[in-house]
């Protein structure tokens, strides 16, 4: 399957850096885009931008969010949201446990619960998470918590396409090398000069997992 098998694409963390390119890399391929993140002002200069349907949701809002699948018909789900913290487990609060694993983890298993069962009755549709290598790798200085979460996104995406259910549903697991996710200025990040790129728009019409370290800058 390829873009013009897909209609309506949900990506979130979609306000800046890689989301914010991403909705404008779908917008371009003339799908409908839903772009989701916490920024409502970013949203809709993104929206006046591009054309997509902006909504100032969390990932965390649960029912909010169940209230939207209930709407929409999903194909591509571009799960980008992810946050850190600084410190390990030696020095990190209850809060920043809770948080990271309620945006980085419990976030993404709801978002596959309300829109996977939908791809699965359509026989079509792409799953897409920008994960990071922390979720292969120890090294020091990293977040004790961090690393945990990401290793659960790559079992999650493993066992997606080891389900027999969802053979026409595409899973694309990218944990890029040297992302910086936090770029304020979305201007900045070029997604057709990024090596990542090729990695989400080839796996979209391929059901190969693409894993691959990718180092990428934002433009001057």
């Amino acid at each position: 399957m390829g873009f013009a098998d897909y209609r309506v694409a949900l990506v979130t963390g979609a306000s800046s850096g890689i989301g914010a390119a991403t909705v404008r890399r779908l917008r371009a391929e003339g799908l409908e885009v839903h772009a989701m993140a916490r920024d409502a002002d970013r949203l809709a200069a993104l929206a006046t931008a591009t054309g997509c349907v902006p909504h100032a949701l969390d990932v965390r809002a649960t029912a909010e969010i169940a209230e939207l699948a209930g709407t929409l018909e999903v194909d591509v789900l571009v799960n980008n949201a992810g946050q850190s913290r600084q410190g390990d487990i030696l020095s990190n609060s209850a809060d920043d446990v809770d948080q990271l694993i309620d945006v980085n983890l419990r976030a993404i298993l709801h978002l596959a619960r309300l829109f996977v069962p939908g791809m699965v009755a359509r026989n079509r549709g792409h799953i897409v998470t920008i994960s990071s290598i922390a979720g292969h790798y120890a090294f020091p200085g990293g977040n004790t918590v961090y690393h945990a979460t990401k290793a659960g996104v790559h079992s999650l995406s493993q066992q997606l396409r080891a389900g027999e259910r969802l053979q026409n549903v595409g899973v694309l697991f990218e944990q890029g090398f040297g992302v910086k996710r936090w770029w304020t200025n979305i201007e900045k990040f070029r997604l057709d000069k990024c090596p990542l790129e090729a990695d989400i728009f080839y796996g979209l019409g391929n059901r190969d997992e693409r894993v691959k370290m990718s180092a990428c800058s934002p433009t001057d």
